[in-house]
């Protein structure tokens, strides 16, 4: 049984699963500019994606919680590896849903 945790503002979230997991959520809130940190952690196609994006917050935590859900169930952390070289965009076993002012990402071997 593998299981992982993440929590932001009020939630707390869980997920167990029979393979490795990972799971992110994060609280939907206002950044300095995001740019400037998407530029620092996201691959140059995240950022794109970011730019085309009308609802550009939303996008951004969308990017961050697959990144780190991705990240945790590697069992890689967020310090092992830069950031910007993973791109979770073309991963098919990462599934994000928006609800309320969350975005929540779960991956899964």
């Amino acid at each position: 049984m593998f299981t992982n945790k993440s929590d932001s503002h009020e939630l707390v979230a869980y997920v167990f699963s029979n393979t490795e997991v990972g799971i992110d959520i994060e609280y939907i809130r206002p950044r300095n500019n995001i740019f400037k940190f998407a530029d620092r952690f996201f691959s140059e196609k995240e950022i794109l994606k970011l730019l085309d994006t009308s609802c550009s917050l939303v996008e951004f935590f969308k990017i961050w919680t697959r990144k780190e859900a991705y990240l945790k169930m590697l069992r890689e952390g967020l310090g092992k590896r830069k950031l910007s070289s993973v791109c979770t965009e073309s991963i098919d076993n990462i599934h994000t849903i928006v609800f309320k002012d969350y975005v929540l990402s779960i991956a899964r071997m």
